[in-house]
């Protein structure tokens, strides 16, 4: 049979229940938010690329000034504590991806599904080549992104360097900074 009505069940199911109303608690008293945003980008490709950080939110706007003439890859790298400009932060993760793969949704990884996770609240197509336009993300915030609820209180760096890789030297098209605050 397969439920069995034995003092260890009733303890197991007890000591389930404690954790994960102990998880919601944890998840609910901490509070992740958007606290700046930055944006450099190549003008020969982005009229404007705009980070804009309000009430723990994120905005994120991009103008595109022609079609994309190859996948862009990202290279993805989140970072906590000190100074960004500094040696005082510790590198957490670092990822490259291609970018159209993760649209098409041909890429299975953790960074994949992260970043798949920020597309579907925004306007960017799901499939490449990237078209000329006006995409956004408004209100974004932490929650609706999945950041793990492990991560120590403190600073995270998210850095995204946008760029054509099968150029040599590679073409850099954007460099993003988001700084998350753990409190």
């Amino acid at each position: 049979m397969w439920f069995r009505s034995d003092n260890y069940t009733h303890s197991a199911f007890a000591i389930f229940t404690l954790v994960i109303c102990l998880s919601i608690t944890i998840v609910v008293s901490q509070q992740i938010v958007f606290t700046s945003g930055n944006a450099k980008f190549h003008h020969a490709y982005f009229k404007e690329f705009r980070l804009l950080a309000h009430n723990g939110s994120l905005d994120i706007l991009m103008n595109i000034t022609h079609d994309l003439p190859q996948d862009p890859w990202m290279n993805f790298a989140v970072s906590m504590g000190g100074s960004n400009k500094t040696a005082g932060h510790r590198k957490l993760l670092q990822y490259n991806v291609n970018m159209c793969k993760i649209l098409d949704h041909n890429e299975r990884s953790l960074v994949s599904i992260w970043v798949q996770n920020i597309f579907k609240h925004g306007t960017i197509p799901s499939k490449c080549p990237i078209k000329k336009g006006n995409y956004t993300w408004c209100g974004m915030r932490p929650e609706m992104l999945n950041i793990p609820t492990f991560f120590a209180k403190g600073q995270y760096f998210v850095n995204m360097d946008l760029y054509f890789r099968q150029k040599r030297p590679k073409i850099s098209l954007a460099n993003l900074t988001v700084i998350i605050e753990k409190k």
